[in-house]
């Protein structure tokens, strides 16, 4: 059983606990990348408050929860009416999705689909975990994942990607290479 991180009481991250739990399938439009690389950022401390922001104000998250959207890993299974070719692959999710619903610490998660964005090979997974954070990821991730969306198939970020200190958005942000 894979271990995975869920957030029992709200508070601080003495609430957080590692955890066995069965591995989960992905189901429609999801996929279940191996994580090589997670990451909590302070805006982890709102959502351990029993805050969490779902872009049309704040709602309490229902216990225990997942939490987290930075991480990287392979794609090890796809739910149906995803393309098979993503397995294999090495991906970062785009934040965008229900954290505790889909969180992502822990040795596997499940995410959808549609927020992949396939890492260049010259990054490792903390990098890539990590990369969502700098605002060149934001313009290059954010057009990777609309014009897969009006394409209909996946793009991958360009080979050469600079990297820029995290803390110009996310301020700190720990990266969680094994849990």
């Amino acid at each position: 059983m894979p271990r995975i991180v869920r957030l029992h009481a709200f508070g601080g991250p003495e609430n957080l606990r590692v955890e066995e739990a069965p591995s989960r399938p992905a189901g429609p439009g999801e996929v279940r990348p191996r994580v090589e690389a997670a990451g909590v950022n302070r805006d982890h401390y709102t959502f351990t408050s029993g805050h969490q922001f779902t872009g049309h104000g704040f709602v309490q998250p229902v216990l225990p929860s997942r939490l987290g959207y930075e991480a990287a890993g392979v794609v090890e299974a796809v739910g149906e009416g995803v393309d098979r070719s993503w397995i294999g692959k090495r991906v970062a999710p785009v934040p965008g999705f229900d954290e505790s619903r889909y969180g992502t610490p822990g040795e596997e998660a499940v995410v959808p689909a549609g927020t992949l964005s396939e890492y260049p090979s010259n990054l490792t997974g903390v990098q890539a975990a990590a990369f969502f954070c700098s605002p060149s990821a934001h313009i290059t991730r954010g057009t990777a994942r609309r014009r897969q969306h009006r394409a209909d198939r996946p793009r991958v970020p360009p080979a050469r990607v600079p990297l820029r200190s995290p803390g110009r958005i996310c301020g700190r942000m720990t990266i969680i290479e094994k849990v």
